[in-house]
């Protein structure tokens, strides 16, 4: 009787309102971030690890990796990771990710299985990558909450503003079901996987490195991730249901 609240595409200036929320309810959540923000926002990155909030990578400015040329699926993929373990410190363990739009293919898999990382996808979108008020979003999430759900909001750069305007129905409803809300390592745990990694160690103030944020190759060695096998986790619902049959140009962020 679990379920997870996802947020992608952080951490931005919409982040921390969310946080406040999440925070003052003591609810946990699970973090998809993007490389290009990660160095920009190192104290949002630390505090929704000390949360207890789980942290995966998100690709490094958010393309279609299904589309793009396979030589730079290591920086897209590799260095959101390595950007991360710069501000956590190099123990963190990060072995979980989540492509753009959801957009993978075997040379995309392939890569996350070369960087250690557990794709993870989502069986249940609200439609906050558009412009939709917080009721749409509220109406939309209400109809596909079920138990072992994975639930995509977003905490972009562009206004989010409705999206924490939701969040205290959203977490009525999944009460209201008899539903607990966890983080996504939690939700894997208890649903039977093995070797998952769950609790987030806190972490004091680490200086971040740079790294180049062109390129396809690292400029630092992530440390090893071996607390996770790294098999793709599909969502558990038909593929159909991600994004809700939407045409490409509705499809989530």
């Amino acid at each position: 009787p679990e379920i997870a609240l996802t947020f992608d595409d952080g951490p931005t200036e919409t982040t921390p309102t969310i946080l406040t929320y999440l925070e003052s309810a003591h609810i946990p959540a699970t973090f998809f971030v993007e490389g290009r923000y990660v160095l920009a926002h190192p104290d949002l990155i630390r505090r929704e690890w000390n949360d207890g909030d789980a942290i995966g990578g998100h690709s490094w400015d958010h393309p279609n990796l299904s589309t793009v040329p396979v030589s730079t699926l290591p920086h897209q993929v590799g260095d959101p990771i390595t950007a991360l373990h710069q501000v956590l410190g190099p123990d963190a363990c990060l072995w979980f990710w989540r492509p753009p739009f959801g957009g993978y293919n075997k040379d995309v898999l392939n890569e996350a299985l070369k960087e250690g990382l557990t794709t993870i996808t989502w069986d249940c979108f609200g439609y906050d990558s558009r412009t939709f008020p917080a009721q749409v979003i509220i109406d939309t999430i209400s109809q596909c909450i079920h138990p072992g759900g994975v639930i995509l909001m977003h905490d972009a750069p562009y206004n989010h503003g409705e999206t924490a305007k939701a969040l205290p129905a959203i977490v009525q409803l999944i009460a209201a079901q008899g539903l607990k809300l966890v983080t996504v390592p939690q939700l894997l745990a208890d649903s039977g996987y093995s070797t998952v990694s769950v609790v987030p160690t806190p972490v004091q103030s680490v200086v971040p490195t740079t790294i180049s944020t062109v390129g396809p190759t690292p400029t630092a060695t992530p440390a090893p991730r071996t607390t996770a096998t790294p098999t793709p986790i599909p969502a558990k619902t038909p593929a159909s249901r991600r994004g809700n049959g939407l045409p490409p140009a509705l499809q989530p962020h």
